[in-house]
């Protein structure tokens, strides 16, 4: 009874990927709306969107 561990939540792996897996959603949220936006608001074409947003014409047309 004379020992209390002390866990940290963020030393827990688990915890972690949570962490990874939520930026990486997060990152691909931000480039679909910002792509959607280039070619819905501005009626850029693929390949234009390709260039001013640095992604592959599949992960446009996936956006759209």
């Amino acid at each position: 009874m004379g020992t209390i561990t002390k866990f940290k939540v963020e030393n827990d792996p688990f915890y972690q990927d949570g962490i990874k897996q939520g930026v990486k959603q997060g990152v691909f949220k931000k480039n679909h709306d910002f792509v959607e936006n280039l070619i819905v608001k501005l009626g850029l074409s693929d390949e234009q969107v390709t260039d001013v947003a640095d992604v592959s014409v599949a992960f446009v047309k996936k956006s759209t």
